[in-house]
């Protein structure tokens, strides 16, 4: 038992390596311009195809670890999110970028989407929101790691170094126990059957919601500082702390979740980043009033902190690779693939366009969220 435990920890330790390689690149569009010597646009579609490129990992590798078992499939994704990182290194063309970066988001997120459902075998039953709110909070140290390291090594060493970093976990890999099943013989359509469909409707509300609100949010952070007269380096430092806060109010949620369960929880901080949301767009010029208000959207994003384990606990064993990840591919495409194109798109300001965005999600999670069932499905 205490050796199943300790399979969850150096699985989130490999969970962070692959959020320290999906956000690398986010840290270095500046260069991306420089050294392929094309627009701001066309660099940062680089971010975009990435995310889109993690929606269908997402999805295939989650089928896959139906199929194959989660650890095996496991070990896949690390390598296909560490390697062309490394090969990124020595080809600097944009065409190379597009295509490396969406390799690189299809292991990232079909590693994601395996631990959702493997970290519920491997926690304690009574603490399985906790771990996997703290693992999904890793997503904000793994920015920090990345923004940290990217402001003092070259951009080619830099990308080795994280190249590196992610296959750190294939050792890592050696210690987490095989998981209890594997070989589906149940056919994926059944995520969409009479049973499941209102899980996977509502389950992907929730998920597009959640991934529409985090996604702008922590992308686009650093321009709003910057656009209210903020230094850079205050706003790097700004941006850092407010990640952190965010990763604690994530193992808080999970925690709360345990004990009062994940519905409440989940209405309980999107009532608490509405107000913060409405606030902000009350305030647009107001800059001491951001430095509040910004930190408190971070941490209303909470109730997406244990949405993964959530989902995982609601599809039969056979099926709960595919039918976490078939939920989280609506999220990891129109929410991440496309959510700061869409801010970008409205004819308002920066702030009132996240703000519309913002509320938006809030308002698909709170359907999502309430209509979700609490029950953990008996296997």
């Amino acid at each position: 038992m205490q050796s199943k435990y300790l399979g969850a920890v150096f699985l989130m330790l490999i969970f962070l390596l692959s959020a320290v390689v999906i956000y690398s690149i986010t840290f270095e569009i500046k260069d991306v311009v420089e050294l392929t010597h094309v627009p701001y646009s066309s660099a940062e579609l680089v971010i975009s195809l990435s995310w889109i490129g993690g929606a269908l990992g997402g999805l295939f590798m989650g089928i896959l670890a139906d199929r194959i078992g989660k650890k095996n499939s496991l070990l896949i994704s690390i390598l296909v999110f560490s390697l062309p990182v490394l090969i990124n290194a020595y080809f600097i063309q944009i065409v190379a970028f597009y295509v490396l970066w969406f390799i690189i988001g299809f292991g990232v997120n079909g590693d994601n989407g395996i631990s959702y459902v493997y970290v519920n075998e491997l926690a304690p039953p009574n603490l399985r929101s906790t771990f996997g709110s703290i693992m999904q909070g890793l997503y904000f140290l793994g920015a920090i790691v990345g923004a940290v390291t990217s402001s003092f090594i070259s951009f080619q060493d830099y990308l080795i170094f994280i190249g590196l970093l992610g296959l750190i976990g294939v050792p890592l890999w050696f210690f987490i126990p095989e998981s209890k099943f594997k070989g589906s013989k149940l056919n994926v359509k059944e995520v969409f059957g009479e049973n499941l469909r209102r899980t996977t409707l509502f389950g992907s509300l929730f998920s597009i919601g959640g991934f529409l609100y985090l996604v702008p949010l922590i992308s686009l952070g650093d321009t709003l500082l910057l656009l209210h007269g903020f230094s850079k380096s205050f706003s790097s430092l700004f941006i850092t702390v407010s990640l952190l806060v965010g990763l604690l109010g994530f193992a808080i949620a999970g925690r709360l979740a345990d004990k009062f369960g994940k519905r409440k929880v989940t209405l309980a901080f999107s009532a608490l980043g509405l107000i913060s949301v409405v606030l902000f767009a009350a305030s647009l010029s107001e800059k001491s009033l951001l430095l509040i208000i910004y930190p408190l959207m971070v941490v209303s994003s909470s109730f997406f902190a244990y949405l993964g384990v959530w989902l995982s606990e609601l599809y039969p064993l056979p099926l709960k690779g595919s039918g976490t990840n078939v939920n989280l591919f609506f999220g990891r495409l129109i929410g991440g693939g496309f959510g700061v194109s869409l801010v970008a798109f409205l004819p308002f300001s920066l702030s009132l366009n996240l703000s519309i965005i913002l509320v938006l999600s809030i308002v698909l999670i709170m359907i999502g969220g309430s209509q979700l069932k609490e029950e953990r499905v008996q296997n």
